[in-house]
């Protein structure tokens, strides 16, 4: 389901973890009941008018309109409305009501702040419906052991798990660093675990592979109070150094051959990580992305759009989705935005940190053994961005190249035009991808 929750990212505005549940309040759950009746008897603007002054800034009454379309193409007709269970979290409080559709069920979320508004709107898969994907069958259990690991600096204390190689001394080890969104330590997308699946194979061939929750995904509700100051660094690239850190307190890994794997948004940020953070011996650019951000988002939109299953994206929703990359392109975006003004959902902090980051002029200046991989059938992060890694690296005579025809973004294997429906089918990373990194590692 990851593709419909892209597909409404203008929507994803606060993302508030659960408290403690306590009795249900009638006045939100009354609230709640409105929100979602107006909604679905497509009375966009009414629904529009319970927001508060944040949300009304980053999205339209047309782009709840979108949301709509997108779960009518999705998921049917909806069947009927569950019961609303009441949550807090900070000043906030939220709700959660299940939807049962035609064709599946989805949660809706509610984030009310104190007076009373909507300043968050989710829609959240049912975890407990969603059977993962097998371990896969090149994983040997017998090879290898796993143990919970903590790390990072308060007040974000990441969980971790750390796979090591058993009867293997001193073993290099490969840090997971995750794509765009809140993801857990398996980067989990419906059934699929690639990041599982990387640990448990690389650990069966002798790599040792550390992996974690993202802060976003741990701590979204502190993360959801800063997020108007928030870029990559702090999404992302912090972490890995305090990985690499914990990394060298270790003693039974080699702790001279640190790698680091970024996936999608983390394979953007490999090249500031290998700038920030020298001690890491080598650097794996897993369908990492290039270009600019905002293009992606809107390329996404178009190629989902003419798909036979489009999720509702039209010309009307393109058009303002155009408008807003425009925006961000203008030469002095930021300079007088709102920081509560945020463009496609993301803050301007978030946007000028990425305005002014290069990925492919520091790249070049990388003297380090580098991976680059990239699945053919992606069209998340597509082939010309494996095209400008290529030529970016060019002149270094450590970098390494795999282009696998029929994978999609997440590494599985499909036939023909990727579409998003083929993310919600239990798969796993193919062994030859597994043999590749792990050949590639314990050779540099």
């Amino acid at each position: 389901m990851k593709n419909f929750y892209i597909l409404i990212l203008i929507l994803m505005i606060n993302n508030p973890v659960f408290g403690q549940l306590l009795m249900q309040e009638p006045d939100i759950v009354k609230e709640s009941q409105k929100f979602i009746h107006q909604f679905y008897d497509q009375k966009f603007e009414e629904s529009y008018a319970m927001f508060d002054e944040v949300v009304k800034n980053q999205i339209t009454s047309g782009q709840l309109k979108t949301a709509y379309d997108a779960t009518r193409e999705r998921f049917g007709e909806l069947k009927s409305i569950g019961p609303t269970s009441i949550n807090t979290s900070g000043n906030y409080t939220i709700s959660l009501t299940k939807l049962i559709h035609e064709n599946g069920d989805f949660n809706i979320q509610l984030t009310f702040n104190e007076a009373g508004k909507v300043a968050g709107f989710f829609f959240k898969p049912i975890k407990e419906d969603v059977e993962p994907a097998p371990v896969p069958t090149y994983a040997d259990p017998s090879k290898f052991y796993e143990k919970d690991v903590k790390f990072g600096m308060e007040p974000f204390i990441l969980d971790g798990k750390l796979t090591v190689p058993k009867n293997v001394i001193n073993p290099p080890v490969l840090i997971l660093v995750h794509g765009s969104g809140p993801n857990d330590m398996n980067e989990q997308v419906g059934p699929n675990m690639p990041f599982r699946d990387l640990a448990v194979g690389l650990a069966s061939n002798g790599v040792a592979v550390l992996r974690y929750n993202k802060r976003t995904f741990q701590y979204n509700s502190a993360m959801a109070e800063i997020r108007n100051v928030i870029t990559l660094e702090q999404e992302t690239i912090e972490d890995v150094g305090f990985a690499i850190e914990y990394i060298r307190t270790l003693k039974d890994i080699d702790t001279n051959r640190v790698f680091v794997l970024g996936h999608s948004l983390g394979g953007l940020a490999i090249p500031q990580i290998a700038k920030e953070y020298k001690y890491a011996h080598g650097f794996i650019i897993m369908a990492g992305a290039n270009q600019p951000l905002e293009d992606k988002i809107l390329s996404q939109y178009k190629y989902i759009s003419k798909l036979p299953k489009n999720q509702g994206i039209n010309e009307e929703t393109l058009a303002e989705l155009e408008k807003q990359v425009k925006k961000i392109k203008e030469a002095n975006f930021g300079d007088e935005n709102d920081p509560n003004s945020n463009l496609l959902g993301v803050p301007p902090a978030y946007w000028l940190y990425l305005k002014r980051y290069k990925p492919l002029d520091i790249i070049k200046t990388i003297n380090k053994p580098i991976l680059v991989i990239q699945g053919k059938r992606d069209y998340q992060v597509v082939e010309e961005e494996y095209n400008n890694w290529q030529n970016a690296l060019k002149d270094n005579q450590q970098a390494k190249f795999y282009l696998y025809p029929k994978l999609n973004h997440l590494f599985l294997e499909g036939e023909g035009q990727s579409m998003p429906e083929e993310y919600e089918i239990p798969s796993n990373i193919p062994v030859n991808v597994i043999n590749d990194i792990s050949k590639w590692i314990l050779g540099n």
